[in-house]
């Protein structure tokens, strides 16, 4: 198991380090990743930390492929960050980047429960949005955002229009495309559709785009179609189908045990949670004793950037 460096020995001197300095004006994180992996933090940890693929992460280190998207940025920094960001966004007459940067903070306010400044957020998005090119999956984005916060909020006739908009924007066509927006695509709105239909008590709705989410999802991007899934899931459990549910939770059992997204690990514990409140039947009984194996597979493999969990089990 690896050795858990002091933080305050990682971070000693780093920003007097010209390798740091130089690497961060490049925007070169293989060569940030590679630093802090020299002064101690395992690629377990740093991709754990940026919530993607421990393979991922040795392409960004290995100079195969390079950090371009904003998205992963925002993984990489702090959430506290956000403010800054979007201010040198503003200071830079960047608007789409700023518009995306208002979504990512709106998810975050979610995040937290705050529906309320979510759709502040959300809504200062879309206007920005508004004022630079025609961007389709950023203004998708944006709206999907706003419904979300909407939904949770219980503004039900407001959510909805929210989605028909996101809907609408991407069947637009782009006026040019920009460097650091991340894509947001149709399988991403099935899923978002998806939460906003549970929170406004639209199981059926939910369900639909709970599948459809999945059936957009490539295979190949392991931890998007794991949150398809979960998403799903959780879906047929409240529409009452424990059976499908525990048949999409068979396929979640299948997902790479070495995937080290602690949101991805989160939201199966969630799943498990959920499932458990009907362990009354057997077939949910049986799978929750599949799910406690991989389960400790998982944080064997993994034990070095995903906490054991406090306390006894009920």
């Amino acid at each position: 198991m690896d050795h858990r460096p002091d933080p305050r020995q990682v971070v000693a001197g780093l920003l007097d380090d010209q390798r740091f300095l130089t690497a961060c004006a490049a925007r070169d994180m293989g060569a940030v990743f590679r630093l802090l992996n020299s002064r101690g933090v395992s690629t377990r940890r740093l991709a754990a930390a940026a919530d993607i693929t421990q393979g991922r992460l040795y392409d960004y280190m290995n100079g195969r492929t390079r950090v371009e998207k904003l998205a992963l940025f925002e993984q990489i920094s702090a959430a506290n960050h956000f403010s800054r960001a979007f201010a040198l966004a503003r200071a830079a007459d960047d608007q789409p980047l700023a518009a995306h940067i208002a979504a990512s903070t709106s998810h975050l306010c979610l995040h937290r429960g705050d529906p309320c400044q979510a759709s502040h957020w959300a809504t200062i998005g879309l206007e920005l949005a508004r004022q630079g090119p025609r961007l389709p999956s950023l203004t998708a984005r944006l709206h999907t955002a706003l419904a979300r916060a909407l939904a949770a909020s219980h503004q039900f006739g407001s959510a909805v229009r929210s989605l028909d908009l996101a809907h609408t924007a991407l069947t637009t066509r782009a006026d040019e495309s920009h460097p650091w927006l991340s894509p947001f695509d149709h399988a991403t709105l099935a899923g978002d559709s998806a939460l906003v239909f549970g929170d406004l008590g639209r199981q059926a709705d939910a369900l639909r785009c709970a599948e459809e989410a999945v059936a957009l999802r490539e295979e190949g991007r392991t931890r998007s179609l794991a949150f398809s899934r979960i998403t799903l899931a959780r879906a047929h459990i409240c529409d009452g189908d424990l059976d499908a549910a525990i048949a999409v939770g068979d396929d979640l059992l299948t997902t790479s045990p070495t995937l080290g997204s602690v949101r991805v690990v989160d939201q199966l514990d969630g799943l498990v949670g959920l499932l458990g409140r009907h362990r009354g039947y057997k077939p949910v009984r049986e799978y929750l004793a599949r799910s406690d194996e991989a389960s400790r597979t998982r944080l064997l493999l993994l034990a070095d950037i995903i906490p054991s969990p406090r306390g006894g089990t009920s």
